[in-house]
């Protein structure tokens, strides 16, 4: 009799275990690759019964990690023991039905169908065997194609990577070049920067605390205040105890006194207009200021500095502004009252013009300047009949290409320009003009320095040559200067010419009253009322002369008809350039 052994269920193979782990039917299959299919996925090898739920622990909290979920420790683990027991389950459903199919597959007819047949049989290990193979290959192909895709993705994000970092470098990288707007923009910023750090001391945020700040900005303050109140101190008595000037050799103009003080004035304002002004011209280091002032202008491209154009050929002029109709017509009026009560004078005007006029091609385009030779002929019809204009302005711009009838540093005209003013007086009142054959022309200096080059404030310009006209013949002059009581047979001051005006050789200078006596065998006396531009023709004037009286009517105080009361002079000259006769109101005196 045969042994009975009794039926007990047979291990499950390990590898059928992990194919039930990942069952394909399971919902949690495909969460769980969707999930891990980046990850690299490893043939299980076989181990003991006691380590394949540490194994299995440890791979799922791995995975878990490597995805960054959110979850805490215990929830991974409470998530895996709750897994494992599903599919623990699941096995042992799997398990039973398979052995009753297998049960049911071994009865016979004669059997009863509860009685189970214990005998084991091949044909069952087989299909456990087909089964298990079944699930590994669909195991490995599952993995395989996973494998596939992960690769193929992985090697399309690398691609699109590779193509888009190679685009956005070969778009970041912009051209490399150095532009000058950004160079200026850089020293515009540290000049910004350096200013900030003069008036605010800085940025102390960066380096120091506000406790600190505030005492170091205290004490900037009261120090910066303390300077200003000094410096506004010394300046108040530096002005207190500079004595005034009186005269502007610069700007050619008398400056401006210290006015009485009186209730009456005060009141009405006309006391502060004249302080002000008086301040204005008498200030400590005025010319400091000034010329600081034209050097910035000049930086700016400014083409008029202080009233003085900067023009071509290394030119300096003067504008002209022409003054209105009324303040002409009193003087023209002042000098037809003159002509009216010295009937046996015969009175003449020279209005010379100035090189705005003359050079007017050389000012710079659209300059605001009117027109000289319309004003002069404005005064010309004003004067009456008897009174002799004498037009210096056409012959000046016949010759203006020949000769230099003009210094390009100073207002005033050259021997040349002089000279050709002399022959049209002689030409108006039928003279005979000496000729240049009786003079030596003698170059002065070579460095000579006029009033525009000192009035613009900035020094600009080219030094001119400053010459003179030498007598040759026997002709002998005597002058006296009431001002400074000299008498002198000259009409030169050669220790002029290393001052700051070397003009002022020319009679040395303007003064109140000149007396000049000639040894001309005439009986013609010449009454002058000039401006400096009569200096340089006087020269040429004695020639036709035996005495010439030459009043300053900017300086003179006493009366002029004082001067023509014993009715020794023959003619009267009025002589100015056009700008000082159009500015200037001491004409106005012809009548007092």
């Amino acid at each position: 009799m045969s042994k009975k052994i009794r039926y007990r269920e047979p291990d499950m193979p390990e590898s059928l275990r992990k194919l039930l782990e990942l069952d394909v039917e399971d919902p949690r299959f495909d969460d769980y690759y969707r999930k891990n299919r980046s990850s690299k996925t490893k043939r299980p090898q076989s181990t003991s019964n006691s380590k394949k739920k540490a194994i299995a622990t440890k791979k799922s909290t791995h995975t878990k990690k490597k995805l960054g979920t959110s979850k805490s420790n215990d929830q991974r683990k409470n998530s895996h023991s709750s897994r494992l027991g599903d599919l623990s389950k699941s096995s042992k459903t799997n398990n039973s039905a398979s052995n009753a199919n297998l049960r049911k597959g071994r009865s016979f007819s004669n059997r009863n169908h509860g009685e189970l047949d214990k005998r084991p049989k091949k044909s069952n290990k087989r299909a456990e065997i087909h089964n298990s193979n079944k699930y590994k290959l669909d195991k490995e192909n599952v993995v395989k194609n996973n494998r596939n895709a992960i690769k193929n993705k992985s090697s399309n994000i690398k691609r699109n990577t590779y193509i888009g970092d190679r685009r956005k470098s070969s778009q970041s990288k912009p051209k490399s070049h150095v532009s000058i707007s950004g160079i200026l923009f850089y020293i515009l910023n540290l000049l910004r920067m350096l200013i900030d750090f003069v008036i605010n001391g800085g940025d102390k945020k960066l380096y120091i605390n506000k406790e600190n700040k505030k005492k170091l900005d205290k004490s900037y303050f009261r120090i910066n205040t303390a300077i200003l109140f000094v410096i506004v101190f010394v300046l108040l008595l530096l002005n207190i105890v500079t004595p005034s000037n009186k005269i502007s050799e610069a700007e050619n103009r008398t400056l401006a006194q210290a006015p009485k003080f009186s209730i009456d004035r005060l009141i009405h304002g006309k006391y502060g207009e004249d302080f002000s002004t008086y301040v204005s011209d008498q200030f400590v280091f005025r010319k400091n200021f000034i010329k600081t002032k034209a050097n910035f202008d000049r930086f700016m491209g400014k083409k008029e500095i202080n009233g003085v154009y900067i023009c071509k050929d290394d030119y300096l002029m003067e504008g002209f502004k022409r003054s209105d109709d009324k303040t002409t017509d009193a003087k023209v009026k002042a000098i037809n009252n003159f002509s009216n009560k010295n009937k046996s004078i015969k009175v003449s005007v020279l209005l010379a013009p100035n090189k705005v006029e003359v050079y007017n091609n050389l000012m710079p385009t659209n300059a605001p300047v009117d027109s000289q030779k319309e004003y002069l002929n404005y005064v010309k019809k004003g004067l009456d009949d008897k009174i002799k204009f004498v037009d210096a302005l056409d012959p000046m711009l016949r010759a203006k290409n020949n000769e230099q009838l003009y210094f390009r540093t100073d207002h005033h005209w050259t021997v040349d320009g002089a000279y050709l003013a002399y022959k049209s007086y002689c030409k108006t009142l039928n003279i005979e003009p000496v000729g240049l054959n009786s003079f030596t022309k003698s170059l002065a200096t070579d460095k000579f320095y006029g009033s525009l080059y000192y009035k613009n404030a900035a020094q600009i310009g080219k030094p001119d040559k400053l010459e003179m006209y030498l007598q040759q013949n026997d002709l002998v002059v005597l002058s006296k200067y009431y001002d400074t009581k000299k008498k002198i047979p000259s009409l030169y001051d050669a220790e002029k010419l290393d001052t700051k005006d070397p003009y002022q050789v020319f009679t040395g200078g303007n003064h109140t009253q000149i007396k000049i006596r000639t040894n001309v065998d005439t009986d013609r006396k010449l009454l002058i009322f000039k401006d400096s531009y009569a200096n340089a023709m006087l020269p040429f004037l004695v020639n036709n002369y035996s005495e010439i009286m030459v009043v300053d009517l900017r300086y003179y105080t006493g009366k002029v008809q004082d001067l023509t009361s014993n009715g020794s002079f023959t003619d009267a000259l009025i002589l100015a350039n056009a700008n000082t006769f159009n500015t200037d109101s001491s004409i106005l005196n012809l009548n007092y």
